[in-house]
């Protein structure tokens, strides 16, 4: 036989007797072991694995037999085999019988196999394998505690996702350690709440602020904002749902959450809807939330600007009252004049009352048409009043006599007169009316000033034209002369109980009886002499002859003008004083005041206020003080004596102050006044500094009004510097403010100086940073905004500051075209430019080109006012294709040529002609730093590769940021080592 044969014998030998083999091998091979090892042996060789391990364990060869069947795959044989004679084994004979089943893909059968040896992993891997995700999780949570399992956890959590199994899956992303996306899981499952609950739980309040947000712009982008609101208000974010309601004028929304979360701010809230409302021209609506609001003043101003006058008149009478509806009918006629304004009066039976409010305006020609067209000449003359009132109060007396005498007002004429002491012209009004009484009023004034001008003659010669001599007897009484009384009473009063009361008076004041004297002998005071001395030697002959009432009265008669010696004058005053209160003294408080008077009419005001004192008339003291501005003193006798009148006097000193422009000794008292005027004065330094003294708002107020009022001056650099040197006080609309010059700003044609346009953008720099800053602390919804802005700011301070030194054009050049990012917010034509040129300095003609040729079609659609720009070489960029063309060209037309053949001739070199942006290891625009990237700090382009961090979370490309500061070290001009300075306060320090 050959060797082929011999072996199928054997074989079919073998597998004959295989069934009763162990009986014959006990019968005929125990005793021939050289037989069995070769039949063994023979079975081994040819791969017979289970027929040997059935001989092996007939002849209790458990070992030998184990090894067999485990060769043999025969596996449960083996581990029976095993548990009866090796149990030790029996955990790898599962492990191999689970690895020989998932070599043969039966991976649902070997789970158990690797449970029983013991190899979870393996159990897990066959489960998964399987598609028994049930049975691998619950495999897994067996062992969850052993972290080189977690991987499993995201395995299993991915395939429950896919089966939308949520629950089972962010339970499982959990326990692998990947809260954010099983946070982001329940999110795409609309299982907001759950999603925030989780969270809140596992992740920081910035990052939940981040997910929600952008979750709830997504949501926003597919026009669904009720969940877009559900995510923001979920992570207390109702400011940015109202603003979302705002941006898409979804008004009612907004309303409704405004008095869900800012019920103070609901009125404004309606006026802001209002007017959005009115600028679209839908002004039904825009009624609507104006009324709501409760501003009718803003509806009637809406139609009135839009000539709907009929709409305004109704807002009017519904809703603002007779005052206001009068006033709209005024302003109604008015625009509409002549016999249209008549007729429409008289519809609106307005005619009367818009004749006054006219005249009550100073719109005096319209009320005049309007009051000939009604017929009454009442009318007529009333507006002639109120025109004559109007010219009193200008100054302009004689136009106002005019209107007074047609309005028929002669009286009014006269008091005007009257009370301006123009006693000539009130005379002659008086006259041509025939007014007597008006005539007799104007004798009285005249003669009232006379004697208190102490001359007595003229004043009593007035009074007896007047035919008042009563008045002259009451006056010559009121002042002590009874002598001059009794004259007058005699000589023209037939009342003869006055006589007898004056006479008693008289006699009563220590006077010698009338009947010793002549009659109508003239008295002192009808003979005074001139001069001072003569004045003197009479009071002191009255005094001789004991006449003490003559002798005071005399020496009251001297006046300032016949003695330039202040002390001599208040010597003879001051002695008529001592006479009273020696031989007068119930007239010594009377006299006390007159001579006090006296005494202030020449500046002696303390001796005054002493004279006052000692009659205990502490407030007329205290008059007088504050009239001599002894402000201490009356502050003094105020306190001590007339405590309630202490805040007046101090009132009355910072008005004293004010009107004398002593700021800093007002400061001490008043300090909003003293600011006040450092403010007017220009005087910011010291007002800034006094403010800052008082509080931190104070002096923020201040900081904001000088920025303010250097904007109004159209000095918005000088605003600028302001906020970079005081700081950026938050507050009201002091933002709209920054927004301005941040706009104004880059809009600004640039200064060709380095050095100069670096102080702009530095200053720019550092008051956009601080707003940024401050808002962030707050949770301003403008941060964003501000943090935008002040980049920018910063990039252009930066290239600026580079382009003080020489060697730095690979740097501008990339912050140039970080900037063609922003052209949404920076004029486009300019940073095009910018770009081209920085560009084309860095040898970077590919990108000058491109940046040159766009600057092109950008001036072309300027000048021809079309805004159809062909995105080619820019669609796939982070470079806008859609902005706000300036208003006109930056660059001159001799600059625009001369870009304009710099490109022709760079385009007709094929080497250099324009093929596209260029690309980077990424596939995108170098330039382009992507949703996910971080902006370098000193260029704006992407970081990548090697990184420079900083300890507040920005970045740098290290060969940038080395290049940098090695230029800074170096050469460390002023713009260079603040732009340092500025790095650090905005970046950090380098992280390493």
């Amino acid at each position: 036989m050959s060797q082929n044969q011999n072996k199928e014998f054997f074989f079919n030998s073998t597998r004959i007797n295989c069934f009763n083999f162990e009986s014959k091998l006990q019968e005929n091979l125990l005793s021939d072991a050289s037989l069995f090892n070769q039949v063994a042996t023979g079975l081994v060789k040819n791969e017979m694995f289970e027929v040997a391990g059935e001989m092996f364990e007939a002849v209790g060869h458990a070992d030998r037999a184990m090894e067999c069947f485990r060769r043999g795959h025969a596996y449960r044989r083996a581990v029976e085999l095993a548990r009866a004679h090796n149990p030790q084994d029996v955990t790898k004979l599962e492990a191999a019988w689970g690895d020989h089943l998932c070599s043969t893909k039966q991976y649902d059968a070997a789970i158990n196999h690797f449970i029983e040896a013991g190899e979870s992993h393996k159990a897990i891997e066959a489960a998964i394998n399987a598609q028994q995700w049930v049975k691998a999780q619950h495999i897994l949570e067996e062992v969850a505690d052993d972290p080189s399992y977690a991987k499993y956890f995201k395995v299993i959590a991915e395939h429950f996702s896919k089966t939308q199994e949520v629950d089972k899956a962010a339970e499982l992303m959990i326990k692998s350690g990947d809260e954010r996306n099983a946070v982001t899981l329940l999110l795409d499952s609309g299982r907001w709440r759950e999603a925030f609950i989780m969270a809140s739980q596992t992740m920081t309040n910035t990052e939940v602020d981040r997910l929600f947000t952008s979750k709830a712009d997504e949501m926003a982008d597919q026009k669904k904002y009720d969940v877009a609101e559900e995510l923001l208000l979920l992570c207390e974010k109702e400011d940015s749902a109202i603003s979302m309601y705002k941006r898409l004028k979804k008004w009612d929304d907004m309303i409704r959450l405004v008095e869900q979360y800012h019920p103070d701010l609901v009125d404004k809230s309606y006026a802001a809807v209002g007017k959005a409302l009115a600028e679209d021209n839908a002004y039904s609506q825009a009624e609507k939330y104006f009324i709501k609001g409760n501003d009718w003043k803003s509806t009637i101003n809406m139609y009135r600007n839009s000539n709907m006058w009929e709409d305004a008149y109704r807002i009017a009478r519904t809703h603002a009252g007779d005052i206001a509806e009068k006033q709209l009918a005024f302003l109604w006629a008015k625009s509409l004049g002549g016999e249209s304004a008549v007729k429409l009066l008289n519809r609106l039976r307005r005619l009367s009352d818009v004749i006054d409010i006219a005249a009550t305006n100073g719109a005096f020609d319209f009320a005049f048409e309007l009051a000939r067209a009604s017929g009454e000449t009442q009318k007529t003359l009333d507006v002639h009043e109120k025109v004559a009132m109007h010219h009193e109060d200008e100054g302009d007396f004689a136009t106002a006599e005019v209107h007074f005498v047609k309005a028929k007002k002669h009286r009014e004429a006269v008091l005007m007169y009257v009370h301006n002491k123009d006693w000539d012209s009130a005379e002659r009004v008086a006259n041509d009316s025939g007014d007597k009484n008006s005539l007799q009023d104007i004798l009285i004034g005249q003669a009232s000033q006379a004697f208190a001008k102490e001359d007595y003659q003229t004043a009593e010669a007035f009074l007896l034209r007047a035919e008042k001599p009563e008045i002259a007897v009451d006056l010559y009484r009121q002042s002590g002369n009874i002598r001059d009384a009794i004259r007058v009473a005699t000589e023209y009063c037939a009342n003869s109980q006055l006589l007898e009361e004056l006479q008693q008076e008289y006699r009563d004041q220590g006077g010698r009886p009338l009947e010793s004297l002549p009659p109508r002998v003239p008295s002192v005071a009808t003979n005074a002499p001139s001069d001072l001395r003569s004045i003197v030697e009479s009071a002191t002959d009255w005094e001789k002859e004991q006449e003490y009432v003559q002798a005071i009265s005399t020496y009251l008669k001297i006046t300032p003008d016949m003695s330039s010696d202040k002390s001599q004058l208040e010597k003879y005053w001051t002695r008529a004083l001592k006479l009273s209160e020696k031989f007068l003294p119930d007239k010594t408080a009377k006299i006390s005041q007159h001579v006090a008077s006296k005494l202030q009419e020449i500046g002696r005001y303390t001796s005054a206020a002493k004279i006052l004192l000692s009659i205990n008339d502490s407030k007329s003291a205290i008059k007088c003080l504050m009239e001599g501005n002894e402000w201490n003193k009356a502050k003094k006798v105020a306190k001590e004596m007339e405590p309630a009148l202490l805040p007046h006097v101090e009132e009355q000193h910072r008005k004293f102050l004010k009107e004398k422009g002593n700021a800093d000794e007002l400061a001490g008292s008043d300090l909003q006044s003293a600011l006040e005027m450092y403010k007017e004065r220009g005087q910011w330094d010291k007002c800034l500094e006094k403010a800052k003294t008082h509080s931190v708002q104070l002096y923020h107020r201040y900081v904001a009004i000088y920025g303010a009022e250097m904007i109004k001056k159209g000095r918005n650099n000088k605003a600028i510097a302001v906020f970079a040197k005081y700081g950026t006080p938050l507050k009201d609309n002091v933002l709209n403010i920054y927004r301005h010059l941040a706009k104004e700003s880059f809009e600004d044609k640039p200064d060709n100086n380095p050095a100069k346009e670096y102080v702009r953008w530095a200053n720019l720099r550092q008051v956009l940073a601080n707003v940024s800053k401050e808002l962030q602390q707050i949770g301003s919804p403008a941060m964003g905004e501000f943090e935008n802005m002040a980049t920018i700011a910063h990039y252009l301070a930066m290239r600026a500051a580079l382009k003080t030194i020489n060697g730095t054009e690979s740097l501008t050049a990339k912050i140039s075209t970080t900037l063609l990012r922003y052209i949404n917010i920076i004029p486009a034509d300019r940073a095009f430019f910018d770009a081209g040129i920085d560009c084309r300095d860095a040898k970077r003609v590919d990108m000058a080109l491109m940046f040159m040729n766009r600057f092109l079609d950008i001036v072309e659609a300027i000048e021809s006012d079309d805004h159809n720009l062909d995105p080619e070489g820019f669609e796939d960029t982070e470079i806008p294709l859609e902005f706000r063309l300036p208003a006109q060209v930056c660059m001159s037309k001799v600059e625009v040529d001369e870009i304009r053949n710099w490109v022709l001739t760079m385009s007709i070199d094929q080497k250099t002609a324009a093929t596209g942006l260029p690309r980077d290891s990424r596939g995108r625009f170098e330039g382009d730093v992507g949703h996910t990237g971080r902006a370098c700090v000193i260029t704006g382009y992407p970081v990548q590769a090697e990184t420079m961090e900083f300890r507040k979370g920005r970045a740098a490309n290290k060969s940038d940021y080395r290049v940098f500061y090695q230029m800074a070290r170096k050469n460390a001009t002023p713009e260079l080592t603040e732009t340092v300075q500025f790095l650090i306060s905005w970046a950090g320090e380098p992280a390493s």
